[in-house]
């Protein structure tokens, strides 16, 4: 356990801590978290059939294996993915409500901070640089991956939108309260998702890619998301307050519960096992990714800091 042997191997906990992973083998499937933390990964081999989350932290990727089948999202995390986060938002460190990678409510992924988003994004922070309220890359107020809008997200989230499958109240893998896709946050979605955020780069209301408001991801509603969500649906035709595949009215990612987050989370729940308003990786209520605080972040992040000395409403490197 610890960092690097880890803790229980084949099934619970595997590589273990920092570097070598936080859960591992088990699960369904692969397993639950597997390259682990900083550098290894976050999630990995778990969730159904490919996994849940998987190079993951900073460095190795946010997502990957997973969600059901091989689905999820890849590269990841700090210096591969997490970019477009909006205030509530967070690509991977999703903020209150969030999920991604041991997320709390205000909680994040690795370092976010209280509202926080991507990894080491600031209150209402994202992925790399987002400002208050912003996203990905120089991201306007509410905006979110590249460009993205008022009420933006991960890759252009909207408000009411939902990732991959993930809705108000949805949740897709590892989802906190009220939490999305993969590591969502409050009502967020897919990946990276605002408030009530949608797929990759949709405006308010919208989804998948650059839609309009009450638009989605392709062919979405309003209060879409990722690809042909319903009101308030998320990932792959979801129901209303949907959220991963065919989630129930405030479900989640795999048969969540109201409310449910990843995969069979209780109300409120998160991704594996994860508390009320808990996320990723067994964080406290208020606490982040490996070790954060209440409203702390990744690394010596402040309350509403983000990822590397990033200032309230900052983002991802010095954001202000």
């Amino acid at each position: 356990g610890g960092d690097g042997g880890g803790g229980l191997g084949g099934g619970g906990e595997g590589g273990g801590g920092l570097g070598g992973g936080g859960l591992g083998g088990g699960g369904e499937g692969g397993g639950g978290e597997g390259g682990g933390g900083d550098g290894g990964g976050g999630l990995g081999g778990g969730g159904e059939g490919g996994g849940g989350l998987g190079g993951g932290g900073d460095g190795g990727g946010g997502e990957g294996g997973g969600g059901e089948g091989g689905g999820g999202l890849g590269g990841g995390g700090e210096g591969g993915g997490g970019e477009g986060e909006a205030e509530g938002g967070g690509g991977e460190g999703e903020a209150d409500g969030g999920g991604g990678d041991g997320d709390v409510e205000g909680g994040g992924g690795d370092g976010e901070a209280e509202g926080g988003g991507g990894e080491g994004d600031a209150d209402g922070g994202g992925g790399e640089g987002e400002v208050e309220g912003g996203g990905g890359e120089g991201d306007p107020e509410g905006g979110g991956g590249e460009g993205e809008v008022d009420g933006g997200g991960g890759d252009g989230e909207a408000e009411g939108g939902g990732g991959q499958g993930e809705a108000y109240g949805g949740g897709g893998d590892g989802d906190a309260e009220r939490g999305g896709g993969e590591g969502d946050t409050d009502g967020g979605g897919g990946d990276g998702e605002v408030e009530g955020g949608g797929g990759e780069g949709d405006a308010d209301g919208g989804g998948g890619g650059g839609d309009a408001e009450g638009g989605g991801g392709d062919g979405d509603a309003e209060g879409g998301g990722g690809e042909g969500e319903a009101d308030g649906g998320g990932g792959d035709g979801d129901a209303e307050g949907g959220g991963g595949d065919g989630e129930a009215d405030g479900g989640g990612g795999d048969g969540e519960a109201e409310g449910g987050g990843g995969e069979g989370e209780a109300e409120g729940g998160g991704g594996d096992g994860e508390a009320e308003g808990c996320g990723g990786e067994g964080e406290a209520d208020g606490g982040g990714g490996e070790g954060e605080a209440e409203g702390g972040g990744g690394e010596g992040e402040a309350e509403g800091g983000g990822g590397d000395g990033e200032a309230e409403g900052g983002g991802g490197d010095g954001e202000a």
